[in-house]
């Protein structure tokens, strides 16, 4: 592999959040100092409103009041001057992932993607000074000697990562370089594939589409966390021939958020069986090839039965053990056994008492569990941004559409088509997570 550039610039950033967790916390101070290593070539720095209260235990630590922030602006007013100064430059931070992703949430809430090369004084520090006590920007600024007020305040936090950074190009030349090239090498890329693509690929649900060098599309796929998911694609240790040729051919990605992972799921699976991509083979055809009908034994008595016929009309799993256990599960709720081979004497006890037209529909009401909940219903999911939702909505046992709304109205409608997978993928995600149904029309606002 050609050996990468190094980047030239770096922008030096640090924040204060109302908490350590990204969700439901906020950024409360940015600064940025952007430099060549040497001298400073730019800086930037804003106390923020987070649009929500500052705890008392975090004002403690930083200083920062709800006060002090309510007439500040909120992030979205200042995310082009983030994008414009740190534009191409690497990211670099002291513990980077807690800032960058931070950072990378609030642009995702506003449905944009903030991708930057990273590099962590942490971890380079580690390196470059082995066997101190603790690498906390506090106990290394008092070890080097290097000058820290208002400690967990932005700028002055950012000017001592700044200091910190030189001593580590001072100590090792290379290790900066190192660690760029360190990072790239982990993944192989295909020729002429541009790897800073990657870095821009939004880390939120939704799909990815892959095509080739010709503008054909090669192949679809869904991730909860897209970049993630992608990368993965480029590892060095892929081993199967399909997997290989697959990224040799890779040229351009695009991605389609839809704001959580069943409307991805039905969506990958609405998607690849309409534009039926070269390596997506697996899900051309139905994923759920074994089926369970009811059908008459040698003695006349009805049984469910394990199928790997293509009948539309009966009920499909994708695997004869998960179908096996449906049905062990059922003849033990229903009958009280629990065996597979279950044609037994409690069983033919059962089926003679009842007669058969009884006993069989006893046995119908095994696919009850596998219908829709009602006729006509929606359920609502988080959408794609903040302030958004979406709707999966089945009209007379069919599923109709994905909607996302927000506070304004409808932004998006996609028509699906009803089929087995989509049914099933839905009625899973409704009886594992225990989906609320809603019935009627949904209201747009």
């Amino acid at each position: 592999m050609a050996r990468q550039k190094l980047a030239k610039k770096f922008a030096i950033v640090d924040i204060e959040t109302t908490g350590a967790n990204r969700g439901g916390n906020k950024i409360t101070e940015i600064a940025i100092i952007v430099t060549d290593g040497t001298q400073i070539l730019d800086e930037f720095s804003t106390l923020l409103n987070p649009e929500r209260s500052i705890p008392s235990n975090i004002t403690y630590l930083t200083g920062i009041t709800n006060e002090m922030v309510r007439d500040k602006p909120k992030f979205y007013e200042i995310a082009k001057k983030i994008v414009e100064i740190t534009e191409g430059c690497v990211f670099v931070a002291h513990n980077v992932f807690f800032d960058y992703n931070f950072i990378r949430s609030e642009f995702n809430e506003l449905g944009f993607s903030y991708g930057r090369e990273k590099l962590c004084t942490v971890r380079m520090s580690r390196k470059a000074f082995p066997g101190l006590k603790s690498y906390s920007l506090g106990n290394l600024t008092k070890h080097f000697k290097i000058p820290l007020k208002n400690h967990h305040r932005a700028m002055a936090d950012a000017k001592a990562t700044l200091e910190l950074f030189k001593l580590i190009q001072a100590k090792l030349p290379d290790l900066t370089q190192n660690t760029l090239e360190e990072k790239t090498r982990i993944l192989t890329p295909p020729p002429n594939f541009e790897t800073k693509k990657l870095e821009d690929l939004p880390e939120k649900a939704g799909l990815y589409y892959f095509y080739n060098d010709q503008g054909e599309l090669l192949y679809i796929g869904k991730s909860k966390n897209i970049r993630k998911r992608v990368i993965n694609h480029f590892r060095p240790n892929i081993k199967r021939k399909k997997d290989l040729q697959l990224k040799f051919h890779i040229f351009d990605i695009q991605t389609k958020l839809t704001g959580n992972e069943l409307a991805a799921l039905i969506l990958e699976s609405h998607e690849i069986k309409h534009f039926r991509p070269p390596y997506n083979t697996a899900l051309k055809a139905s994923r759920f090839r074994y089926h369970v009908v009811i059908k008459d034994n040698t003695m006349g008595i009805p049984e469910l039965k394990i199928s790997t016929q293509d009948i539309e009309t009966e009920l499909p799993f994708k695997s004869k053990s998960q179908a096996k256990r449906a049905i062990e599960k059922f003849l033990k709720s229903t009958f009280g056994v629990s065996e597979y081979e279950y044609i037994d004497s409690s069983l033919i006890k059962f089926f003679k008492v009842l007669g058969y037209e009884n006993y069989k529909s006893k046995l119908e009401s095994f696919f009850d569990h596998y219908k829709y909940p009602k006729p006509s219903f929606y359920i609502t999911l988080p959408g794609r941004k903040r302030d958004e939702k979406c709707l999966i909505q089945v009209r007379n046992n069919a599923l109709e559409s994905l909607v996302y709304i927000d506070n304004e109205g409808e932004t998006e409608r996609i028509p699906l088509i009803e089929n087995r997978d989509h049914r099933l993928i839905l009625l899973g995600h409704i009886n594992k997570f225990k989906l609320k149904v809603l019935e009627g029309e949904p209201f747009f606002g």
